[in-house]
């Protein structure tokens, strides 16, 4: 059903990836750091079911926004302090442009549909 979002495809491709650094992680920054990582990852899949769910609900859909920066925040943050290397933290950065240029069209279509 949600599998059909390329938005929902992209964030769980992405999350699996972290999964597989937060994995890699000292022990003293695996289970705050890699653990809020996770945390995000997952309440940015709910996000996407239930705007998918509610009607495209513009607000919920500001929500998975904000998540979705905290998310690059903390992507930055355990590359500042050495938990991933630059080119784990490249790629990354890449996953999410893509997952945020998604976002901002599927705003952009929620716009449309309420006029």
């Amino acid at each position: 059903m949600f599998q059909n979002l390329l938005i929902f495809q992209k964030i769980y491709d992405f999350m699996v990836y972290c999964d597989t650094l937060i994995v890699k992680f000292p022990k003293t920054k695996k289970y705050i750091l890699g653990g809020e990582i996770t945390k995000n990852c997952l309440l940015c899949l709910r996000y996407v079911v239930e705007i998918n769910l509610n009607k495209q609900d513009l607000v919920l859909a500001k929500k998975l926004d904000t998540q979705l920066n905290y998310l690059r925040i903390l992507i930055r943050f355990a590359k500042d302090v050495r938990c991933i290397s630059l080119r784990q933290y490249d790629i990354c950065c890449d996953k999410m442009c893509e997952i945020m240029r998604l976002m901002k069209g599927w705003k952009k279509s929620f716009s449309g549909q309420e006029k």
